[in-house]
């Protein structure tokens, strides 16, 4: 199994990427207890708070930190020109920004963006696993 397949294995990858390996280091650079740090990264699910405090202090992109999908740091997801004019929607770019939004939602605690609501009028979008789905209405 690699070593970013899981939760615990990103975390690890986290900690050896920004806290020089030490459990230390990480926990104080997010403002978190060794002994959390040392769980999650061993077996232990980590809570949402935990997760939110990765993504705030460090930058990281919630969609790889929960799905293990995409670069690391939100700063690399951001260094791609996008286009000013979107000429035509392909239905995937919507149901990856709405499933990104949702994953924010999720991670910051609100309620509203509960996974597999409905947004659009002619399309149902929900999460399976890590791979999002669309289904005609």
């Amino acid at each position: 199994m690699k070593k970013n397949e899981t939760i615990h294995g990103r975390i690890s990858q986290l900690v050896d990427y920004f806290g020089d390996r030490k459990n230390t280091v990480f926990a104080k650079l997010i403002g978190e207890s060794e002994a959390n740090v040392r769980g999650y990264r061993d077996n232990v699910v980590p809570k949402h708070p935990f997760l939110e405090k990765i993504v705030i202090n460090l930058d990281v992109s919630p969609l790889w930190l929960l799905t293990g999908d995409g670069p690391m740091l939100r700063s690399i997801e951001t260094s791609t020109p996008t286009p000013t004019v979107i000429y035509e929607r392909d239905p995937r770019d919507i149901e990856l920004i709405e499933t990104q939004k949702e994953l924010i939602a999720m991670l910051r605690g609100s309620g509203s963006g509960a996974l597999g609501s409905a947004r659009s009028a002619d399309a149902s979008y929900s999460v399976s696993g890590s791979k999002p789905t669309t289904t005609k209405q």
